[in-house]
């Protein structure tokens, strides 16, 4: 059976829905971040790679190291959200594994 146009064109239609929308309030994210892990600006972590070689019968060795940095900044109040949000749910596990460790 073949469907009308008319058929095929209302299961096109668009349906409304509510849209998913982030909302964020930019100074209570800055205070609850202040709030749960201090002025924090910026935070660098380092990555060291060393290797080495000997050869102890001929006195021969060679050394080869890299390093590379990385740095966050945290003054963005989206970012602060995104790195505060793990850190709250860590803190709140680790609470309650300690109560029922207590009980």
């Amino acid at each position: 059976m073949t469907e009308s146009l008319a058929d095929l064109l209302k299961k096109l239609r668009f349906v409304g829905q509510p849209v998913e929308t982030l909302y964020l309030n930019e100074t209570r994210v800055h205070e609850n971040f202040i709030g749960q892990l201090g002025a924090i600006e910026s935070f660098t972590r380092s990555v060291t790679k060393e290797g080495s070689a000997e050869a102890p019968v001929i006195r021969i060795g060679a050394g080869l190291s890299s390093a590379t940095d990385v740095t966050w900044t945290l003054s963005d109040p989206l970012s602060q959200e995104r790195y505060s949000k793990p850190h709250v749910i860590e803190k709140k596990k680790s609470a309650q594994a300690a109560s029922n460790a207590s009980s």
